[in-house]
């Protein structure tokens, strides 16, 4: 079952107001951990890089929208909604956002 966001024509952009560089993977990977917590009320300890995101962490498409439009705020560049079909795992959530990072 893969965690897509993607299908939709928009682009999605992130703007740098609150980091003025690019962010680490670590850092993204915190940023996305306290969106989980706060905004889905999972527990820290299950959220980890090998989780999977759908089956896991029981997040949906829906909820990938909104993880993201939260995460914009803090990433400086444009985010391709369709580097995010494949994505099963928290890790991969992490490695689309800092790939797709360093191109904006």
């Amino acid at each position: 079952k893969a965690f897509c966001i993607g299908g939709c024509t928009c682009s999605i952009y992130f703007s740098s107001e609150k980091w003025g560089n690019k962010m680490t993977k670590e850092e993204i990977f915190e940023k996305l951990k306290e969106i989980f917590i706060s905004e889905f009320e999972l527990d820290e300890s299950k959220i980890t890089m090998d989780e999977l995101v759908a089956e896991d962490l029981d997040l949906d498409s829906i909820d990938a929208v909104d993880i993201i439009v939260k995460m914009k705020q803090y990433l400086p560049a444009k985010i391709n909604p369709d580097s995010f079909r494949k994505v099963r795992t928290v890790g991969d959530v992490v490695d689309i956002l800092y790939e797709d990072s360093k191109e904006g």
